[in-house]
């Protein structure tokens, strides 16, 4: 089989760096996008280690320059794009009088001006290849949360744009799908109390949170061709049980 070409945005840590790893080992090419020097140079390693045939690349995902780069450095190795995952994303803890105006725009380009240029990007190649897969990457915080307010407010414009995005290319066979991952052990949960985490997993259905492996799965079918028929839907991995055991708290 021909094999595909996969960008992962986010690809360098956690999540992001589990869904690489798996897509390389279904035979895609994959793109691993990320901003840190330290975090390419230890995921370049990681990859090695594990004979995945993924590269590392710089770019920050907010600036619309680096991404048309990115993009056009793919299309020029590989002529073509099949997969988009936009995991990379950050939160900066705070309700509204706690975040300053910087804040708020710098989550804003990150989260959101991120995921819509390289949307916006790779969407072109995608018709042109008659088809591709987008997924992008909500939370529960989407559907709103206590202290991190501008974090909220960008997953729910990712849900909105997701769903809108699915309909815009129906006819250009670009399926556009969504995850939502419920509470995971890697990236932004890493430093979560243990208290929370066995709550947590009491409700969790497997009875521990999920690993970043649950999350690659997910990925895994929705950008297969099981998953042809699939558009505009938010998969939710154990998000529910996730919630209600942080609500607990309060």
């Amino acid at each position: 089989m021909e094999q595909k070409v996969a960008i992962v945005t986010g690809g360098t840590y956690g999540i992001g760096k589990e869904v690489a790893l798996r897509l390389a080992n279904e035979n895609y090419k994959v793109i691993v996008i990320g901003r840190s020097e330290k975090n390419q140079h230890e995921s370049k390693k990681y990859f090695k280690s594990k004979n995945a045939d993924v590269d590392v690349e710089l770019c920050d995902v907010s600036k619309s320059a680096e991404v048309d780069q990115i993009i056009n450095k793919v299309i020029q190795k590989y002529q073509k794009i099949d997969v988009l995952c936009n995991l990379a994303a950050i939160r900066p803890i705070g309700n509204i009088l706690e975040t300053d105006q910087d804040t708020w725009e710098n989550v804003f380009d990150v989260n959101v001006k991120g995921v819509y240029l390289f949307c916006r990007g790779v969407i072109p190649y995608m018709k042109q290849n008659k088809g591709g897969a987008i997924i992008n990457f909500g939370s529960t915080s989407g559907y709103g949360g206590t202290d991190h307010i501008a974090y909220c407010a960008t997953k729910g414009a990712i849900i909105s744009f997701t769903k809108s995005l699915a309909l815009d290319h129906i006819r250009d066979h670009i399926r556009v799908n969504g995850i939502i991952p419920g509470s995971t052990r890697s990236g932004m949960n890493e430093d979560r109390p243990e208290e929370i985490t066995r709550k947590i997993a009491e409700g969790n259905v497997a009875g521990r949170i999920n690993e970043p492996e649950d999350i690659a799965n997910a990925v895994s079918f929705l950008v297969s061709d099981e998953a042809a028929t699939i558009s505009g839907t938010f998969l939710d991995i154990g998000s529910v049980q996730g919630k209600m055991a942080i609500i607990q708290r309060w």
